[in-house]
């Protein structure tokens, strides 16, 4: 019983193993990263010519402190958000705006007030889709990771049935080592 056991078992722990370390040394899936199309809005300068705005989270919950940098003209502006995430750019002209705020890019057209156009906007709310997660003092753990990792990977069933045979494996030749004495 013990050989039987041990010559189908054994193969396929190793067959198992073989194949979750192959599935760990080539990584995580490359993240394809889809581009949203810029949607530009017209947005009127105040009576000081300065764009004012406000930066939220896609709950619409404040970012405080989140770094802006504004282009126009060849020229960048690195402005921070304020504890209610309100900012404010000086120095701008009427044009092309981009802003940019970590991976995430917005535009506008920014106009005098005296030459806007009807129905600009006179605040500009800069809405950021990325999740901000805070706390985290570990990094994820390489082996349980869905889709990578010998844990995680898609042999996943391969290393059960290897742990599982192995156990049986172990728990036969006890067994076996109890009868013959």
């Amino acid at each position: 019983m013990r050989a039987v056991v041990v010559g189908v078992l054994i193969p396929a722990l190793v067959l198992s193993n073989t194949l979750a370390a192959d599935d760990a040394l080539s990584g995580p899936a490359p993240v394809r990263r889809v581009e949203r199309p810029l949607e530009w809005k017209n947005v009127s300068l105040d009576n000081a010519g300065r764009l004012s705005g406000q930066v939220v989270n896609k709950t619409g919950q404040p970012i405080v402190e989140a770094e802006l940098l504004v282009e126009q003209q060849g020229a960048t502006q690195v402005v921070k958000s304020a504890s209610d995430g309100r900012f404010a750019v000086s120095g701008l002209r009427s044009g092309p705006c981009v802003i940019r705020m970590g991976e995430e890019t917005f535009a506008c057209r920014v106009w005098e007030q005296k030459i806007a156009p009807p129905g600009s906007l006179r605040t500009l709310a800069v809405v950021s889709q990325t999740d901000i997660v805070r706390g985290n003092l570990l990094p994820p753990l390489p082996l349980i990771q869905p889709g990578h990792g010998i844990l995680g990977g898609n042999h996943f069933g391969l290393v059960l049935l290897g742990l599982g045979g192995a156990a049986i494996a172990i728990g036969a030749s006890q067994d076996d080592n109890d009868n013959a004495s």
